[in-house]
């Protein structure tokens, strides 16, 4: 388990746009993270005091690049998110819902600048989002 300070040293989000509170557990192809971010009022992704569903994309690819750090894809390098497949929204609010935030990353394929990653976010067991993302490692 990783802590918010442990992260902060993976990846370049500082402050409130460090969205992931905690690694619960990870391994060479899949991570899981918790965040309650989506509760936090000052969370720079709100729009008119409420935190769109899609949002959510921030939280996975935040997952996402701490996997890359975790297992030596972004070390010295950065990711970006390059592109979007299947994405679907189960809710329209993620501050509407209480308890936890889970996000699921799982790695589909990885080359030397490039992964692929299936991801879902969670709340109290209900699936908000999920979707398949590719990252470039620059």
């Amino acid at each position: 388990m990783l802590s918010r300070g442990e992260i902060a040293s993976l990846i370049p989000h500082h402050g409130d746009m460090l969205l992931i509170d905690s690694v619960r557990d990870w391994n060479d192809e899949t991570i899981v993270c918790a965040s309650n971010g989506h509760q936090n009022t000052n969370n720079p992704l709100r729009r008119g005091g409420i935190l769109p569903v899609a949002s959510g994309i921030e939280f996975c690819g935040q997952a996402m690049a701490i996997h890359g750090a975790l297992v030596g894809m972004a070390r010295d390098r950065k990711g970006v998110l390059v592109a979007l497949r299947d994405v679907r929204f189960a809710v329209q609010r993620l501050d509407a819902g209480e308890g936890e935030l889970l996000i699921e990353a799982t790695s589909i394929t990885r080359s030397t600048n490039v992964s692929s990653y299936g991801f879902s976010l969670k709340c109290t067991g209900k699936n908000l989002l999920s979707g398949r993302a590719t990252v470039f490692f620059a």
